[in-house]
């Protein structure tokens, strides 16, 4: 397995964590930028997407950093933390 292919692994599985927290806390298909749902049919081809289309668009054309999360961090939920450190804690783990 390739340490990118390793990464993207870790990033997909913290992704997946974050949604079930947003499913445990009924926040699932809530944009975390403007409040409003995202659409059934992105969340039938993206089931781990964050924000609404408009919003995503919005975000991307603004070339914002992914670090800020206002609903994890409202949830306390420090989903891109835990991503890094699992990402930090496999490289270590490879490199030994």
């Amino acid at each position: 397995m390739t340490t990118e292919y390793g990464e993207r692994l870790l990033l997909l599985a913290s992704e997946v964590a974050c949604a079930l927290a947003r499913i445990d806390a009924g926040r699932y298909g809530e944009c975390e930028s403007c409040h409003g749902e995202i659409g059934s049919t992105r969340l039938g081809l993206e089931p781990t997407a964050r924000f609404c289309k408009r919003c995503s668009v919005k975000r991307a054309a603004a070339d914002s950093p992914f670090e800020d999360f206002p609903l994890n961090t409202m949830l306390n939920i420090p989903c891109r933390k835990a991503s890094e450190t699992a990402r930090r804690t496999r490289m270590q783990q490879i490199r030994t």
